[in-house]
């Protein structure tokens, strides 16, 4: 069984361009996600109130049994009641 340990080690000049090189690269990627985060949790939460709103309504239909519609309504023209006589 062999031990280990952690030594401190020195990058070379070669090994600080590649990672200065990758740096930008990662950071525009870490953006990009940060951003589609976003995106993705502000679609989400909308969808998530319009769910509520919707279950909120059919809860109340169903418990009260009822709803409020709008309806035509028809007028009726009074008539002349005058009986011969």
């Amino acid at each position: 069984m062999s031990d280990t340990r952690f030594e401190r080690y020195e990058f070379t000049d070669k090994e600080i361009a590649a990672m200065k090189d990758e740096l930008p690269q990662k950071v525009a990627r870490l953006g990009a996600l940060q951003d589609a985060k976003k995106l993705t949790t502000k679609e989400l939460g909308e969808e998530i109130k319009r769910l509520e709103k919707e279950v909120f309504t059919l809860s109340e239909k169903v418990n009260s049994g009822f709803e409020m519609r709008e309806v035509e309504l028809q007028q009726a023209l009074p008539f002349a009641t005058t009986r011969k006589q």
